[in-house]
């Protein structure tokens, strides 16, 4: 255990924290009951100080849109356009 506290004593660099520590230390924001925090937003402001953070939320935020395409069988029959016709 000696030679690692001479080995961290001897180490001139400073020690950087992590941005998931920084992160959790910074202080709460405040809001009231009737204030909206727009969470995609936040994201967009504060990504660039969070970046590893900020690519993990876009990950779990992302919304999937809806890829399924219509064929021929979802098509309507002309009695079914009559039904929509206004």
């Amino acid at each position: 255990m000696d030679d690692w506290i001479k080995v961290v004593e001897e180490i001139d660099e400073d020690v950087v924290a992590h941005e998931a520590d920084t992160y959790l230390q910074n202080p709460l924001e405040l809001t009231t009951k009737d204030s909206f925090i727009d969470i995609l937003l936040w994201w967009k402001l504060n990504g660039p100080k969070y970046t590893s953070l900020a690519a993990t939320a876009r990950d779990i935020l992302v919304i999937q849109g809806d890829d399924i395409s219509t064929t021929l069988e979802d098509e309507p029959t002309p009695e079914e356009y009559e039904f929509y016709e206004c």
